[in-house]
């Protein structure tokens, strides 16, 4: 998208409250403005002349709007602050997600655990392996339910308009904890396939470090604020 256009429909967007549906409406019209700035560069043969055409064409953020097929009832909704929730309400909504994120990440590093000692035990005492399977399958279950409840609150905060201020802290906080979760996710990969390796080779003392290891990672990365 040319940088022009692309500046100017982030000026008008200005003072729109941030939600979904303005995201992907301020995509669609930078889009549809960047392909009216083509056909008229490609007309006029000059760039300013081009531009000044679509400012004559396009002046206004309902006359942007409509070149990407939306109605002046769209622009209006988008302008609309009844709903509009500030960063202290984006916070207390998320540090509830955070604790319902604990929880979930408590039992599934349970079920974790308790998966790699029915393995273990499976080559080692096969009568405990059994019970090992149904604890893990139990936090399993439990935390799919919570994050459920997770993924229903994360919905409905996105659907939510928010200020500025507001909406950049949530952009943050996606970042860090996208970041955080794949890291997660590489290290439980990585110590599940050594903890797997050890007990097929029936190492214990080993077996013994590596769920030790684990476990403190675990709590390391629960807790860190």
């Amino acid at each position: 998208m040319n940088s022009r256009v692309e500046r100017w429909v982030a000026v008008q967007f200005e003072s729109i409250p941030f939600s979904e549906q303005a995201k992907r409406a301020q995509e669609k019209i930078g889009i549809a403005l960047d392909a009216m700035y083509s056909a008229f560069v490609a007309e006029c043969k000059d760039a300013d002349a081009a531009w000044d055409e679509l400012m004559r064409k396009y002046p206004t953020l309902t006359a942007m709007a409509e070149a990407a097929e939306y109605t002046p009832q769209d622009v209006a909704a988008w302008r609309t602050d009844g709903e509009v929730v500030g960063l202290r309400v984006v916070r207390r909504n998320m540090r509830r997600l955070r604790g319902l994120v604990y929880v979930l990440a408590l039992f599934w590093a349970i079920a974790f655990a308790e998966l790699c000692w029915a393995v273990y035990d499976l080559f080692t005492a096969p009568p405990y392996a059994a019970l090992a399977l149904a604890i893990a399958i139990l936090f399993l279950v439990c935390g799919a339910l919570v994050l459920r409840v997770v993924v229903n609150k994360a919905a409905a905060l996105r659907r939510k308009k928010c200020d500025i201020p507001a909406y950049t802290y949530l952009c943050a906080q996606y970042d860090r904890y996208l970041k955080r979760g794949l890291n997660g996710i590489a290290l439980s990969a990585v110590l599940l396939a050594s903890f797997l390796l050890s007990a097929v080779f029936g190492a214990r003392p080993a077996v013994r470090r590596l769920y030790a290891q684990y476990r403190d990672s675990v709590g390391i990365y629960l807790w860190e604020p």
